[in-house]
């Protein structure tokens, strides 16, 4: 699923057809990274970038950037009946090296209250992170 110790043990990493290039759009205090493509001309780079600072505010970098943004909307809500009982998954092995990053996305997450400790101890769900 990607986050799985390949079972051939090759060390060589996947690279884009297209290569990126990372562009910061912050004021300098706070970094705002953005991609763009590292195979365009330097004058239509500057004016990608200009145009995205430009329109910087219309991205959110972290869950308090969109104040606006209904409960409704990013919460997942099971429809579960009362009469069933919850069924339970065998836990996924992961690589321990995946394991700290899969940690550290976790701890970020929490820290900015995007995802919380569920209350309901009953129902354990299979957890699918993406990074």
């Amino acid at each position: 699923m990607g986050f799985e110790e390949d079972p051939n043990g090759s060390t060589t990493k996947i690279r884009a057809y297209n290569p990126l290039e990372e562009v910061d759009l912050g004021d300098g205090s706070i970094k705002r990274p953005n991609y763009i493509s590292a195979k365009i001309t330097t004058g239509f780079r500057n004016q990608i970038v200009e145009l995205l600072k430009d329109y910087k505010d219309c991205f959110a970098w972290d869950y308090n950037e969109m104040p606006g943004l209904k409960r409704e909307v990013v919460e997942l809500k099971l429809p579960i009946r009362p009469d069933k009982k919850p069924v339970k998954p065998i836990p996924r092995r992961f690589a321990p090296q995946i394991l700290s990053k899969i940690k550290e996305e976790i701890e970020r997450l929490l820290k900015s209250k995007f995802i919380r400790t569920s209350r309901c101890h009953t129902l354990i769900l299979d957890l699918k992170i993406l990074v």
